[in-house]
């Protein structure tokens, strides 16, 4: 049939694929309404481009990936098996065994199985440009969806245009651009319908809708009462056993096989031939299914319920996995829903499917009062399993109800949750109790939950977890979290045994690595930044050979690039940044390197490149679901840009998101750096207040109390004691900084020229300068602290609020500044202070 409209859309397509072929991959979602032509649209576009179809579709009862098992399965028929296999991808092998040997499972596969995907993909599009098309995203399970979104994120060689169509759905899909199918126009319809046809009825009826036009067009005019019967039109007419195998596939889901749709029926398998003649049904790639999915909702909503629950058996006596479990319990099946459910749990797991997993754990879960044989499970093991997916999974908040429900534990971290003790009720009252090492094993990752978000239960949850395990992997576990733990109370002489305990008794590379990412943390904060930097190098080189580059050797590599920053080794840590960008990390590791090299380029005055690295690491951290402090690595930067550029209105709009939303009390590593940076800003009392209470543990944060203390005296008195605790710590930015406050300018100078830090190498030529000095124009400290606001244009009211002063004080200030500069006007005196350079290139 010849394609008629839509010519935007196949413009913005051709444009997609242009960039995709000849600069970056490129992603599109079409979105749009059932029978608007979403299907047809790609198939029309991908029979003009050049490059190699990959297609798979997403069914509402299929198993985890299905639409890219479909797609490797056309990637090994394309280029052969032994490409494929190349050197042996373990991962892709769970999906297919075309790609070797399947290894056990050490907790980092799901994500090894997404890199292997996309690596075999880009490998792939150096041959030849392709098209991955992912069908009707709205029906993806969990997995598919991820997998998708981590496709659009992270593809980044040419080559590779990645489409996914999908009904109007409220999830997210990641990068991709969308594109949204509206109605035809009233031209379009006329060409598609062809003519004879009653077109402005037609128009009328179907809204724009292709679909509906054609069917109402076949119609002969006739209109029926319910749009959906035109597609329905012409099945009471079949023979019995083709209408069976009709409402087989209805129930089914398609694409099927002949041979399924014919035992679900009961039907010879000739029948489905007049399905396809009626053009209900169309072939598929070795099956068949519905020439569109509205006619096989319309078949399904015929049918009566005692219909459907006939069907739906059938369907799972010859089905398997999560397919089986869902068709049983709309069958009515309890005790074979259960069964299945798990299992298929089971092999969710194997496949890193913790979105599916998840989803049958909660049916085993749902139906655990209904089923008189639980297999031998306890609700422990299920409901361990179920935290174990979700955590995994990335819903930490899911992970930690369920393992405070297994544990008996009441952690008291959203108390207003009105339903929150009615559903521990109901889980204890439900659960055997556990045993000593199911105990022990849901012990260690809530310990490892608790403490990542800050609550203070962790350690007691990471000592019962070490008392109670024998098994070595569970051990290493709670120590690394109760290494971390010790750290963060700044008992570094003891955590660092507790570490190596740590390292020595994983089992797994994984784990060690683990260790070795949370003791480097630790050493940074601690400011122990040589022995960081070289336990951080070590451990990235061991990840690098051992493959674990996405995320574990990029972890290790932002520890390594902060401790050399800290350091003042710039260039080498701006290397090790560019190093491992070049690999592409995931996306949240991205973000820690992008901070670096932030933090590196405000510094320096590349403040462009500081800008770009915010504007990219800020919403990835934004979202992360960790807790309270989850984006306080972007806030810190965005206060070094705000200060690098004197911007005080962006000062304080940062200051009030961190105030606002964020315990700084819990905060770690970042707490005094940020807080420090606050005196001023308009909240300056909450500020000084909250530095009365945050805790100062170790040298590196008692020389941030130090400097916050000498910011908040306003004058040169406290500068020393913070020139001698960096110089304790070894930090010579921060050295050079505390120099220049004090007056000591000829060793500032010095040390920044060395570190290439431009802005404040010029501020203190600035100050050593007689004739830019701003003392030079007799004016008091706090007349220039007014001066500084007069600059920024703000008025008398504006810098009263800002300096906690009356309006006539402000006033009165503003009047002493003109006499004294021998002006007339506010204007005058700003251009006497952007003429002097006063307030730019100062310190930061």
């Amino acid at each position: 049939m010849e394609f008629v409209g839509r010519a935007a859309e196949l413009d913005a397509l051709g444009a997609a694929y242009t960039r995709a072929v000849h600069g970056e991959a490129a992603a599109v979602v079409v979105i749009g309404e059932a029978g608007m032509g979403k299907t047809r649209l790609v198939g029309e576009f991908a029979d003009r481009v050049p490059a190699l179809p990959l297609t798979g579709c997403c069914l509402d009862m299929s198993l985890s990936f299905a639409p890219f098992i479909a797609i490797l399965r056309r990637l090994v028929r394309e280029f052969g098996a032994e490409w494929a296999h190349g050197e042996g991808r373990p991962e892709l092998a769970r999906l297919l065994p075309e790609f070797g040997a399947v290894e056990p499972d050490d907790g980092l596969r799901r994500t090894r199985l997404f890199e292997e995907v996309l690596l075999l993909l880009e490998q792939a599009a150096e041959r030849r440009p392709l098209l991955v098309v992912v069908e009707d995203l709205h029906w993806a399970d969990r997995s598919t969806r991820d997998l998708f979104v981590f496709l659009s994120h992270n593809l980044t060689r040419p080559g590779i245009l990645l489409i996914g169509t999908s009904r109007p759905y409220p999830a997210a899909l990641g990068n991709a651009e969308i594109m949204e199918l509206d109605g035809m126009a009233r031209s379009e319809i006329a060409d598609l319908v062809g003519a004879g046809a009653d077109v402005e009825h037609i128009f009328r009826r179907s809204d724009g809708n292709p679909l509906f036009a054609q069917e109402l067009a076949r119609a002969g005019g006739v209109l029926p009462a319910r749009l959906l019967d035109v597609l329905l039109a012409g099945a009471d007419r079949l023979p019995p056993g083709s209408r069976a195998m009709l409402d087989a596939a209805a129930v089914l889901g398609g694409p099927v096989t002949v041979e399924l749709l014919a035992e679900v029926a009961t039907a010879p398998e000739a029948a489905v031939q007049a399905l396809v003649e009626a053009r209900f049904l169309v072939a598929d790639d070795g099956g068949y299914v519905f020439r569109h999915a509205l006619i096989g909702e319309a078949v399904y909503g015929e049918l009566l319920p005692g219909e459907r629950r006939k069907l739906h058996a059938r369907c799972a006596a010859r089905l398997s996995g999560r397919a089986r479990a869902l068709h049983q319990r709309a069958a009515g099946d309890v005790q074979g829903a259960f069964t299945a459910a798990w299992r298929a749990a089971e092999s969710a797991h194997e496949s890193h499917a913790y979105g599916e997993e998840l989803e049958m754990l909660d049916l085993v879960r749902e139906l655990w009062h209904q089923v008189p044989d639980r297999l031998g499970l306890t609700y422990v093991t299920v409901a361990e399993r179920a935290a174990q997916a979700a955590y995994r999974y990335g819903d930490t908040a899911r992970a930690l109800a369920l393992l405070t429900a297994v544990t008996r534990s009441v952690p008291v971290l959203e108390p207003q949750d009105p339903t929150r003790e009615e559903v521990l009720r109901d889980l204890r009252e439900a659960m055997p109790p556990a045993s000593p090492q199911e105990r022990a094993s849901s012990l260690a990752l809530l310990a490892r939950i608790l403490f990542v978000i800050g609550n203070g239960t962790a350690a007691g949850k990471a000592e019962e977890a070490l008392e109670l395990a024998t098994d070595p992997e569970v051990r290493a576990n709670a120590l690394i979290t109760l290494s971390g733990i010790t750290a963060r109370t700044g008992d570094l002489a003891k955590a660092l045994p507790l570490y190596e305990r740590a390292r020595t008794l994983a089992p797994s590379e994984a784990t060690r690595l683990s260790a070795m990412e949370s003791e480097a943390d630790a050493l940074e904060t601690a400011g122990e930044h040589e022995a960081a930097a070289a336990l951080a190098r070590q451990g990235m080189e061991a990840a690098l050979r051992a493959g674990r580059v996405r995320r574990q050797a990029a972890i290790l590599a932002a520890n390594l690039a902060g401790s050399l920053t800290s350091l003042g080794r710039w260039a080498e840590a701006t290397e090790v940044v560019r190093g491992i960008l070049a690999l592409d990390p995931l996306p949240i590791q991205r973000s820690y390197l992008l901070i670096v090299r932030g933090t590196i380029a405000v510094a320096t005055g590349n403040l462009d490149e500081a800008r770009q690295a915010l504007a990219t690491a800020q919403p990835l951290l934004r979202r992360r679901p960790l807790g309270q402090t989850s984006c306080l690595e972007a806030d810190l930067l965005e206060c070094r840009l705000a200060e690098a550029q004197d911007d005080l209105s962006r000062r304080d709009r940062v200051a009030g998101h961190i105030l606002d939303d964020h315990d700084l009390t819990t905060a770690g590593r970042d707490a005094w750096p940020i807080l420090s940076r606050l005196v001023g800003c308009r909240r300056t009392p909450e500020v000084r207040s909250l530095g009365e209470r945050l805790a100062v543990q170790g040298r590196l944060q008692h020389a941030h109390r130090v400097t916050f203390e000498a910011r908040s005296s306003g004058g040169r008195a406290g500068w020393a004691g913070a020139v001698e605790a960096w110089r304790a710590v070894g930090q010579p930015y921060e050295l050079a900084r505390a120099l220049f406050e004090a007056g000591r300018l000829p060793e500032a100078a010095s040390i920044a020229a060395e570190l290439g830090a431009t802005p404040l190498l010029k501020a203190i030529e600035s100050r050593a300068d007689p004739a830019r000095r701003p003392e030079s124009l007799g004016l008091t400290p706090r007349e220039l602290e007014v001066l500084r606001l007069v600059a920024d244009g703000l008025s008398n009211m504006e810098i009263a609020g800002r300096l906690f002063i009356t309006p006539k004080t402000a006033g009165a200030h503003v009047s002493n500044i003109l006499s004294k500069l021998g002006v007339t006007s506010r204007t005058a005196a700003a251009a006497i202070a952007h003429r002097r350079e006063l307030f730019t290139g100062s310190p930061r």
